[in-house]
């Protein structure tokens, strides 16, 4: 999806909670969006500065983009703002567009909690 990065902070969980209710009771949210702690780890370590700019593009989006990134996630802040917005059963999943070892995104397959439905 890498939607959820591209909104301010505090339209985040509105969102999530949105995207909760949209949902069948059996549905589930599968998001991957940027891994901000590997991103980060891979700019400390660039060897050169084509590495360290390109980790900068990660985390900021490219300069052609029209809706850059602002807001950054890793595993433990993605899995709190699905929990804080009613997703339960929250599962690792692997992106379709990376090889499988590449770990600068995060993908989270989650259902909503029925006990939290409207």
């Amino acid at each position: 999806s890498h939607f959820l990065e591209h909104l301010p902070q505090p339209l985040i969980g509105p969102t999530l909670i949105l995207w909760r209710d949209k949902l069948k009771a059996s549905g589930f949210l599968e998001i991957h969006v940027p891994n901000v702690q590997e991103v980060f780890t891979r700019f400390v370590d660039a060897g050169t500065m084509a590495a360290k700019e390109m980790s900068l593009t990660q985390v900021y989006g490219h300069w052609t983009e029209c809706y850059p990134h602002r807001w950054g996630f890793d595993m433990e802040m993605l899995a709190h703002a699905l929990r804080e917005a009613g997703f339960t059963r929250l599962v690792r999943c692997a992106s379709r567009l990376l090889p499988a070892n590449d770990q600068s995104s995060i993908g989270v397959r989650c259902q909503p909690d029925k006990a939290r439905r409207p």
